[in-house]
């Protein structure tokens, strides 16, 4: 009786829903994804394997713990949750390698000069502190 009721509610629903425009819609989304997904800056091939591994770890863990918060745990949900996270962290990532690839030099020399500063600042601290006389040291 079930499997007859459903052989004919599942077309008019499908009519519905195309009446409705939400497969326009979902189209539309996937179309988005694609373009977004082959519009990633070009990076070195260590780059792209760090932006893939960051970007799954990260939308992997983040689906998991938003899905356990809600304690809903629909397998079909969660994929179609994963693959925008993962598409739009994917991008992030690659962006920001791309960044630091093109701008490696001066990031270095910022990096070298924040380094020789706080080696510095510990040798006159420790300078600072063995020139104290020694009745203040008790």
């Amino acid at each position: 009786m079930w499997k007859q009721l459903s052989k004919i509610l599942l077309p008019v629903l499908v009519l519905l829903l195309l009446c409705t425009g939400i497969f326009i819609k979902i189209i539309d989304f996937s179309l988005w994804l694609f373009a977004l997904k082959n519009s990633s800056p070009d990076i070195s091939m260590a780059g792209a394997i760090t932006a893939r591994a960051l970007a799954f770890i990260t939308s992997y863990s983040l689906v998991g713990i938003i899905f356990d918060i809600f304690g809903l745990w629909n397998k079909r949900l969660m994929s179609i949750a994963y693959i925008v996270f993962s598409t739009l962290l994917g991008f992030l990532v690659a962006y920001l390698i791309w960044v630091i690839e093109t701008h490696i030099v001066v990031l270095m020399i910022i990096m070298g000069v924040a380094v020789v500063l706080v080696v510095i600042y510990f040798l006159v601290t420790k300078l600072i502190q063995k020139k104290k006389p020694e009745s203040t040291k008790q």
